[in-house]
């Protein structure tokens, strides 16, 4: 898979990550202490099962011009359109 993103936005994207598995504000993830950082990471490990799996997505381009024609067909194939 390949990504855009560069080494800063995953940090900022684990930084997201982290504070909302620790119930804690971005601000308050960068200034708690390492011990209590530890101790709550572990809190969530013991009750969590699984992993995280997280998929990124580019931003659609379509825009409202996109679509030009739409048809109705009484079949899905050799139909006769209807609208």
């Amino acid at each position: 898979m390949f990504s855009c993103l560069d080494d800063h936005s995953h940090i900022l994207l684990a930084e997201r990550i982290d504070a909302n598995l620790l119930d804690l504000t971005i601000d308050e993830l960068k200034e708690v202490p390492k011990e209590v950082y530890v101790k709550r990471l572990d809190r969530v490990k013991s009750k969590t099962t699984g992993k995280l799996i997280v998929k990124e997505y580019p931003t659609a381009t379509a825009g409202y011009g996109t679509v030009t024609h739409v048809g109705v067909w009484d079949a899905a194939s050799s139909g006769n359109m209807l609208a």
